[in-house]
């Protein structure tokens, strides 16, 4: 399950806190705090991470935040992100041929002078006199 966490995007602690919440959800933040051995604050600013993406969910259980993940909602984030992998593989197919003929576009070089010798440090001096 932390293979696919990590591949959803979500960094170590993220994926830490979320596995935590998931084996005991519903949560406070001191519980996961507790959990994971991680700081109230790191936690704090981990939730707030995970349900701005929709990984968690919060609520209120007489007045004290409860944090609550469904494993099942992983499929919803897995789809969501195919659609968008498969939206920018479509904007991708459309503006590769534009940098493909870029691509093919004859090079050109800069022009490179060579001085050899006595008679080649001539050259050299009378061109740069010129």
């Amino acid at each position: 399950m932390e293979k696919t966490l990590k591949q959803l995007g979500l960094a170590e602690k993220e994926a830490r806190v979320y596995m935590a919440l998931a084996n005991a959800s519903p949560a406070k933040a001191g519980t996961l705090a507790r959990d994971t051995s991680l700081p109230r604050q790191t936690i704090n600013s981990t939730l707030k991470k995970l349900l701005q993406r929709g990984f968690v969910t919060q609520g209120k259980l007489r007045g004290i935040n409860q944090y609550f993940t469904d494993p099942k909602d992983l499929l919803v984030i897995i789809d969501r992100q195919k659609q968008a992998l498969d939206r920018e593989r479509r904007d991708l197919e459309k503006a590769l041929p534009a940098l493909i003929e870029k691509q093919h576009r004859p090079k050109t070089f800069p022009k490179v002078s060579y001085y050899e010798g006595v008679s080649g440090m001539k050259q050299l001096f009378e061109h740069i006199l010129k």
